[in-house]
């Protein structure tokens, strides 16, 4: 079992857009030159509001554009990724089983272990007033660290 990805290689994705970026940005460069230059007075603001207004619809039909054309360049892809998540959300199901099992044994025997300190604490006489809880170690239940060295500490 293998993953095989038929379609698109690495020569069908698009390597450039092609558009007349050049021809534009000479033409948009030209004209907001004159903005550029322009001092407008307090007598002008409504001329500067109709300048601002329509540098923001030319702006906005760019980017409008440049949102559309990622729509399109991101469809096989977004529909390649639904997919892909359905598969490993099968997988995921198995693996949250088999997690909840290695749990559960590992809760076992961190309470096995725990009753085997409490009888080596027992077993070894401290004074009544030092508990077991005031010299606690929590890695003390980990499965790396045997009986012997915890009657050590």
């Amino acid at each position: 079992m293998e993953l095989r990805i038929t379609n698109p290689q690495e020569s069908w994705l698009t390597e450039q857009i092609l558009w007349n970026n050049e021809e534009l940005k000479a033409a948009i460069a030209e004209k907001v030159k004159d903005y550029k230059t322009i001092a407008y007075t307090e007598d002008s603001l409504k001329d500067m509001k109709a300048d601002r207004a329509d540098l923001n619809k030319l702006k906005k039909a760019f980017e409008d554009e440049r949102k559309r054309v990622k729509k399109i360049c991101m469809e096989p892809y977004t529909k390649f990724e639904q997919q892909v998540k359905e598969i490993t959300a099968l997988i995921d199901e198995p693996i949250g089983l088999i997690d909840s099992q290695i749990k559960e044994i590992d809760e076992r025997r961190k309470a096995a272990k725990r009753e085997e300190i409490e009888e080596l604490f027992a077993s070894i006489g401290f004074q009544s007033f030092v508990k077991l809880d005031m010299i606690w170690d929590e890695k003390w239940l980990n499965a790396t660290v045997t009986l012997p060295k915890i009657e050590e500490q």
